[in-house]
């Protein structure tokens, strides 16, 4: 899906976003002292004495994650960097990194400000989602490569995504079956498939089976956070995602290619209740905006708006608590 290069004045207003999002979380993530904010600080201040090995150990017996690459990037920039320096450099990266794929995808300037610097989802990355932001990082150099083209690349960084977060392999498998959906709907309505599909899927299966373990220690993780402390799961979690597939589908002449994107994210949410699958689901939603229609304006107003009222609860409970999640006991990113 090869799209227009920026130009230099774009280039440059991507800089200034990323620029005003790291300075902020710079300043503000000192103020988030309880939750998530506090379990990475005390992460990267033992890391910063350990080995890679003993780094990676610590992460996976302590925190019960088991994902490499935050090991790895907590134990490099420990070395140079305080925890907010750090905090503030991948919040800077993670900006530029959206401003460019959005600009790239045909979106207003105006949008993708109020996206970067007034929705609750960018406040959960740059600041307590830190695992969740290094995976967005990989996970959007791959993308900026399939914009380009330059397939082989992004392959290689969106596999790395899910090393950084488990929770990438939504996005991914949300990403094959938007590529596949024409052989797809022909297996779901015709019954047809093709040799090299089932090998795949058996390959797909094989990976799956490996890690069978740790995927089902995060699913039923989420399984309790969402059931144990919160008063609203249940059919609402369905019809989050729901939502948005709905909304897509105004956007798309293809419906059934919109459909069968959004049908692993569907599935997912009537095993694992998790606000991680709404997020999914708005992002893809987003990627299907990106294509334009007469709706398309005034559904990214209405849930700009949304998400901008939600930001404004963050900071206040942030302020008030040290934490954006005061009522949650898990990790959330």
């Amino acid at each position: 899906m090869p799209s227009r290069l920026l130009g230099n004045g774009e280039l440059l207003f991507c800089f200034i976003l990323a620029t005003i999002a790291g300075l902020g979380s710079f300043f503000v993530i000192p103020l988030y002292t309880e939750g998530d904010g506090a379990v990475y600080l005390s992460f990267y201040d033992e890391v910063s004495g350990l080995g890679i090995i003993e780094a990676y150990a610590y992460q996976v017996l302590a925190y019960s994650s088991a994902e490499p690459i935050h090991a790895v990037s907590t134990y490099l920039f420990s070395r140079f960097f305080s925890h907010e320096q750090y905090i503030g450099l991948t919040s800077f990266v993670t900006a530029f990194l959206f401003a460019n794929c959005l600009l790239r995808l045909n979106y207003s300037k105006i949008f993708v400000v109020v996206f970067l610097l007034a929705n609750s989802y960018m406040l959960v990355l740059y600041l307590p989602g830190e695992r969740l932001k290094l995976a967005f990082i990989l996970f959007l150099i791959g993308l900026s490569f399939f914009l380009r083209n330059k397939n082989n690349y992004g392959y290689v960084f969106v596999f790395l995504s899910i090393l950084a977060h488990v929770q990438m392999s939504l996005f991914i498998i949300c990403g094959l079956f938007y590529s596949l959906s024409p052989i797809l709907s022909r297996v779901f309505i015709y019954g047809r498939v093709k040799f090299w599909v089932v090998g795949v899927s058996l390959a797909l299966f094989l990976v799956a089976l490996v890690l069978s373990d740790y995927v089902i220690e995060k699913v039923m993780a989420y399984y309790r956070s969402a059931y144990v402390y919160s008063s609203r799961a249940g059919i609402s979690d369905i019809l989050k995602p729901a939502v948005f597939l709905f909304l897509s589908l105004f956007t798309q002449l293809e419906k059934k290619t919109v459909l069968l994107s959004f049908l692993p994210l569907i599935l997912a949410a009537t095993v694992v209740s998790s606000d991680r699958i709404t997020m999914v689901a708005y992002f893809l939603f987003l990627f299907f905006c990106s294509k334009g229609s007469i709706y398309t304006k005034l559904f990214l107003i209405v849930l700009s708006l949304y998400y901008f009222l939600k930001s404004i609860s963050f900071i206040d409970n942030l302020l008030k608590y040290g934490t954006a999640f005061p009522d949650s006991t898990v990790i959330r990113g």
